[in-house]
């Protein structure tokens, strides 16, 4: 069987999973489950939520029992995996949590298109969304053998119907979805009064805006930081916008990268230095984003704790220090 949703389908950045009370409290496996069959059952459908692809789960009873959080999952994991199916790339899915899966994975697709299209005006560049409108159309053809009556295959958005306005790329639009509307998931952010205004990111190719400080960092030495921040770092809060305040600090820190190199006698060649120090930063599970805060839950590891100035010279130490070992 194949897979119920495409393999690049990510949504660990979508905070919440949409749920069906009806159809939950109605379902075989709530009404005829245990407390802890329930409990299981529904803690594997959140894990799933943030798994690679969205909606599946992993084809070992090792890691599956660690992920339900059973007290014994010999006991309850019959019950626990009623409607998962194995499929062709080894891994279990779910049609529910497949169904919910690929609404919010065309959603998002939307947004970056929309994203796309009004970064491209706002910064004068070329913008093709064909191969995102090809991953909508693969997306809804997979909704609609789950559920052809899901009301996000009558919206016009989600269509990926080409517009008829093609221009050849300068950037990648995938990799960095800028513009996102407030109130996605993506941005978690909102246009309430009160909240910080952001700047959509610079797509590759772009020059900064007229009106740009002379001294900030160039838009490519941005995106170098971002690139290596969003690589090394799958499961760190993802930047889409940047305020006043982050590109301050990305420039900053930049200017304080230029000061190391030096120091050091090194070329500063931006993509290789940030990869080289969010890599760093990926060592400690702290920083790479595996710690959860206690007093926070809904607190992810982000870009402006890792770029702080102090955090910034602690890891250039490890990095500088690791490096001399290796050489000596």
């Amino acid at each position: 069987m194949n897979p119920l949703v495409p393999s690049d389908v990510d949504l660990r950045d979508f905070a919440f999973m949409p749920f069906d009370v009806q159809r939950l409290l109605t379902s075989e496996t709530w009404v005829l489950g245990t407390g802890d069959e329930r409990s299981a059952a529904i803690t594997l459908w959140l894990v799933s939520w943030h798994q690679v692809p969205a909606a599946s789960l992993p084809d070992n009873d090792r890691m599956l029992a660690h992920l339900s959080q059973a007290k014994s999952w010999p006991k309850v994991k019959e019950h626990a995996m009623r409607g998962w199916m194995i499929c062709d790339d080894g891994r279990w899915y779910h049609p529910v949590v497949a169904e919910k899966a690929l609404e919010a994975w065309l959603e998002k697709l939307a947004q970056r298109i929309s994203s796309g299209a009004g970064n491209a005006k706002r910064w004068g560049i070329e913008f093709d969304s064909t191969a995102i409108e090809a991953q909508m159309v693969e997306a809804r053809t997979l909704l609609m053998d789950l559920n052809p009556q899901s009301r996000t295959l009558s919206k016009k958005r989600t269509s990926g119907i080409p517009s008829g306005h093609k221009k050849t790329s300068t950037g990648n639009p995938d990799l960095f979805p800028s513009g996102i509307p407030s109130g996605s998931q993506e941005t978690e952010t909102g246009t309430e009064t009160g909240k910080i205004k952001a700047t959509p990111i610079p797509p590759a190719g772009a020059g900064a805006p007229a009106a740009a400080d002379a001294t900030a960092s160039p838009p490519l030495e941005v995106r170098a930081v971002l690139d290596a921040y969003h690589h090394a770092l799958p499961l760190c809060q993802r930047v889409s916008v940047l305020n006043a305040k982050r590109r301050k600090r990305i420039d900053a820190v930049c200017k304080l990268a230029r000061q190391v190199c030096r120091q050091q006698g090194w070329a500063y060649d931006p993509p290789e230095f940030w990869a080289a120090y969010f890599a760093e930063c990926a060592t400690d599970p702290w920083m790479r984003g595996e710690v959860a805060n206690p007093k926070n839950p809904g607190w992810k590891q982000n870009l402006d704790v890792l770029l702080a100035e102090d955090r910034f010279a602690k890891v250039m130490d490890q990095a500088i220090s690791a490096m001399q070992r290796e050489a000596a």
